[in-house]
């Protein structure tokens, strides 16, 4: 019986995959992860916003401690390059907060009512320091700190229905206390603080709009046990006066946020839950939330944003987790969450990771910002949202069972299709080509990826001689086509 030497080989072709139908429901997201270096010090916050007085949202990050007293203890902002969208490989300048840190909180608004990006940035236990924007950078040090000794938590918003950011705190107290310093219009400054809410059992601030009046209200983001979270507080639009609203809860929770998951107009509740899911209630319109009963997978996280993060329009929820793993989970078309894409960026990684979100490439689309406490030094991770025909890259493996088989046998081939930037991969099917002596170049077989992303075909070489294998992915909506190597 003759014998023929059968070398199946596999070259990177792009990927074919045959897939099924990506869901009809909503668009995948399409994240690549890249990085800027901010020197030596561990990243501990990110801000997104236009501090330049250009019109494009600039990246800030805020770096504590771990390096050298060059980059120790300060703000750095990176300015969107408006000829091209890009940020710079280096900051373009820095500010120093009054005090060291290594849990600054940083946000951007306009802090003095005159059109112009400003910079909070509050230090736990000290205050919060305010740079007021010239128009083409922020002063190197602090226009005004004001003093909060008990601050945890800081964020800006409009939480009086002026027209005017505010700066809105979590304070310690016998739990904690949610202050608001309202922006004084003309004179400008700050009133000094008013509670909002007292003794609160969560420090977190999520802001939005529960019942679509055009006033900012606000729930508290932390843990909760069942049955109730008192966790959501709704603004009198005339009064602007805030009244506590009790969650109805299901299960205990780690996380509770505001977030229009059902393209409404109205903020609705989102909690991740102790099993590993994350869960919604839709809001009624008045402050009143209904069930959760609809879930998806979702391990823990210890940062999350809201915005468009698939370019149809509708808020989106992004977490990350303390491995750097980047989740997306996008809204449907129906309203609720889909199952998670998932972006991997090792160099986020942190129980306290921080992030921030806005758009960084002047394309319209959202992108994250994350910074860590516990991961890499010196560097912060940009999440770039692909638009376009932009798709994320992927890779195609096979390797036959042996090299050299006597004729008539058959071979076995196996491979996989992996997505090295994330996203996700839908099922679907690998075509098998052979090349050789008899039949030239042709198609054997179509085979199905397994779950797992895996596939196996069993080949038989019609003759003696060498042939040569291969295999092809046809791409996806967010994935490019592959082909083995």
């Amino acid at each position: 019986m003759m014998r023929a030497k059968i070398v199946a080989c596999l070259a990177v072709f792009g990927a074919t995959l045959v897939a099924s139908p990506a869901r009809a429901t909503a668009a995948d997201p399409r994240f690549l992860a890249t990085s800027v270096q901010s020197g030596g010090s561990v990243p501990v916050a990110t801000a997104v916003g236009d501090v330049t007085g250009d019109g494009l949202p600039d990246l800030i990050v805020a770096d504590g401690s771990g390096g050298t007293s060059a980059t120790n203890d300060t703000v750095f902002v990176f300015e969107q390059v408006p000829t091209d969208h890009t940020l710079p490989s280096s900051p373009s300048f820095s500010v120093t907060p009054s005090a060291a840190s290594n849990h600054y909180k940083v946000a951007v608004g306009d802090l003095n009512g005159d059109g112009t990006g400003d910079l909070a940035v509050g230090i736990p236990g000290v205050g919060i320091d305010v740079f007021l924007g010239t128009g083409t950078d922020l002063p190197s040090s602090p226009d005004v700190t004001i003093a909060a000794p008990k601050l945890v938590d800081l964020a800006v918003g409009d939480l009086n229905a002026d027209h005017l950011d505010d700066l809105v705190s979590a304070e310690t107290a016998s739990s904690y206390d949610v202050v608001l310093r309202s922006q004084i219009p003309v004179l400008g400054g700050f009133t000094s603080g008013t509670v909002l809410a007292h003794n609160v059992p969560a420090s977190g601030l999520s802001l939005g709009d529960v019942n679509d009046d055009g006033a900012t209200d606000f729930a508290l983001d932390g843990p909760y046990d069942t049955p109730t979270a008192p966790a959501v507080y709704l603004q009198d639009a005339g009064l602007h006066t805030f009244a506590e609203h009790d969650v109805t809860l299901s299960t205990d929770v780690t996380r509770l946020f505001l977030a229009d998951v059902n393209h409404d107009g109205s903020s609705d509740v989102v909690v991740a839950e102790v099993g590993g899911t994350l869960s919604w209630a839709i809001g009624n319109g008045d402050g009143s939330f209904g069930t959760f009963s609809s879930s998806v997978d979702a391990p823990q996280f210890s940062a999350k944003e809201v915005g468009d993060l698939n370019g149809d329009g509708y808020d989106d929820v992004a977490t990350l987790s303390a491995d750097g793993t980047l989740r997306v989970y996008v809204q449907q078309d129906g309203g609720g969450l889909g199952a998670p894409c998932s972006f991997p960026a090792p160099d986020a990684s942190g129980d306290d990771a921080a992030t921030s979100i806005g758009d960084l490439t002047g394309d319209g689309a959202a992108e994250i910002a994350a910074a860590e406490g516990g991961g890499d030094l010196g560097g912060a991770t940009i999440f770039r949202q692909l638009t376009g025909g932009q798709k994320l890259a992927t890779a195609l493996s096979l390797a036959p069972s042996a090299s050299s088989i006597v004729y008539g046998n058959t071979v076995t081939l196996s491979g996989a299709l992996s997505d090295p930037d994330g996203g996700c991969l839908r099922t679907g099917s690998v075509v098998i080509h052979r090349s050789g002596p008899l039949g030239g170049t042709v198609v054997v077989d179509t085979v199905p990826l397994g779950s797992d992303l895996t596939f196996t075909a069993d080949v038989m070489p019609p003759s003696g001689g060498t042939y040569t294998y291969w295999a092809t992915w046809a791409g996806d909506e967010t994935h490019t086509a592959a082909t083995s190597s």
